[in-house]
């Protein structure tokens, strides 16, 4: 990889885009990209080394992908000190703020679903420093609406395992008051910034709650999001199942926070927000009696098992 990303070697490109795709064709693949983004190189840099390792890689991924290559939709604003030379935290430091979205070529992300390639992922502050700017503008929302008429509870979470995807997970008085915050400046300003911070159309999914004290927020806890849709006509029964998981998921070591949500608008569909002290915590749990006769008798019960989004606190 030295060879390749400092001394011009431009044939390994082909060896690291085959062991890419022996390896992670399938889950690329699965997005559905419409097109590849290498992670650009500052034009000072990009001068001295006279090309982009991230951009040759991403050609030949995409060619053999049949998948196509954007380099001008992404453009790099500071020069940063070399990763190599840097740690966990003073590497991501060295990438706030290092990118940007040139305003003549945003028109391409409207709708689309895009793939960021780089050379080497060490602790990902390269990629996420490219997820910067929809992360700020979520976190810019958050003050603003706790101070809205009918706001309880107003928390921004990212994916452990994607940093571009985030929750919000709120809590309103009624639903009149939540209507009323839809229309409000800040969330009229974001939604028009929608295509440009997003590949997607978010996803609103309305709740009714269990019986539950507010969302716990503990800096680096585990945060879980957990669907499941039931089959059958046997939503309530299926529904006492889980409230009988409550008591005795509480009572577990590291277990913060449990309640279960009963979707609004189609009550097949049921959503379990967890927070627990420590990941370990949460795998000591997946091992208890109560959660192993529930494994057991999924398939009865629910169409496609559980899914399980893993989230940390933001906000």
């Amino acid at each position: 990889m030295a060879s390749f990303k400092y001394k011009g070697c431009y044939e390994n490109a082909a060896f690291f885009a085959e062991e890419f795709i022996r390896f992670r064709k399938e889950k690329l693949l699965a997005w559905k990209p419409d097109f590849l983004i290498p992670v650009p190189l500052h034009r000072h840099r990009r001068w001295f080394r006279g090309y982009n390792q991230a951009e040759i890689l991403a050609e030949e991924i995409g060619k053999r992908l049949h998948l196509p290559v954007e380099t001008d939709v992404l453009c790099r604003s500071l020069d940063t000190s070399p990763q190599k030379q840097l740690d966990d935290k003073a590497r991501y430091r060295n990438m706030s703020s290092a990118f940007y979205v040139p305003e003549s070529a945003s028109y391409k992300l409207n709708g689309k679903r895009v793939v960021l390639i780089d050379d080497i992922y060490t602790t990902g502050s390269t990629l996420e420093a490219c997820a910067g700017e929809l992360k700020k503008a979520c976190l810019d929302l958050i003050e603003k609406t706790r101070q809205e008429e009918g706001a309880i509870s107003y928390h921004l979470y990212e994916d452990r395992e994607d940093p571009c995807q985030f929750i919000f997970h709120e809590i309103w008085a009624n639903e009149e008051l939540w209507k009323k915050h839809t229309q409000s400046e800040h969330l009229q300003a974001f939604r028009a910034r929608r295509d440009e911070l997003t590949d997607r159309k978010p996803v609103l999914q309305r709740w009714e709650r269990s019986e539950a004290p507010n969302p716990v927020i503990v800096p680096d806890s585990l945060v879980l999001f957990a669907y499941n849709r039931n089959k059958g006509n046997t939503e309530k029964e299926w529904q006492k199942i889980l409230e009988d998981l409550i008591a005795p998921t509480l009572a577990e070591k590291g277990a913060l926070h449990y309640e279960l949500h009963v979707s609004k608008d189609d009550p097949k569909d049921f959503m379990f927000h967890e927070t627990w002290q420590t990941v370990e915590d949460w795998n000591a749990h997946m091992a208890a009696p109560h959660l192993i006769s529930l494994v057991g008798i999924l398939d009865r019960y629910t169409e496609n098992g559980i899914t399980v989004i893993k989230t940390k606190p933001i906000d």
